[in-house]
């Protein structure tokens, strides 16, 4: 619990505090707390295609076709959670490439598991990677669910799954 005096200088800071101003500056501010973009929640990161994002997005529209705002938004949950699916993986990929370099094994399956055992000893991060996916994952079904539980216009909704 903080003092009311810590409390006062929090409130005498805050009040000076103007924040960014430049519209390159209030974009930075903006990515402040985003690490590895799973959990953001702008989906497309600057390094990934806005293009390829807005065209599954268009997809899922019009396979989907949403009649209301709740409807639309659980396509865009959808359209989001399946989109950070995709970059887990390939942060999953890329990290079980970078050890598979010093692994040596007489077959395939063993390479891939000599690589896998360090990287869940000694990063915590990879772990963490699995628990996302289920956030993800978790998202990515109740969306569908929403959308399924409406009376079907279109035959479409089970391609996508």
């Amino acid at each position: 619990m903080r003092t009311p005096a810590q409390q006062a200088a929090s409130r005498a800071n805050a009040a000076r505090s103007t924040g960014p101003r430049t519209a390159a500056g209030k974009r930075r501010s903006a990515m402040n707390a985003l690490r590895h973009g799973l959990l953001a929640r702008a989906p497309v990161l600057e390094n990934e295609s806005r293009c390829g994002f807005d065209e599954m997005l268009r997809q899922y529209i019009e396979c989907f076709a949403p009649r209301d705002a709740a409807e639309n938004r659980a396509v865009e949950q959808m359209c989001s959670a399946t989109w950070r699916r995709r970059r887990l993986w390939s942060l999953e990929r890329d990290a079980l490439e970078l050890e598979l370099v010093g692994q040596a094994s007489p077959d395939e399956t063993g390479r891939t598991a000599n690589a896998f055992d360090p990287l869940t000893r000694n990063r915590p991060q990879f772990l963490l990677l699995s628990r996302y996916e289920t956030s993800i994952d978790n998202t990515l079904q109740r969306s569908l669910a929403r959308l399924l539980a409406r009376p079907k216009k279109c035959g479409c909704e089970t391609k996508l799954a």
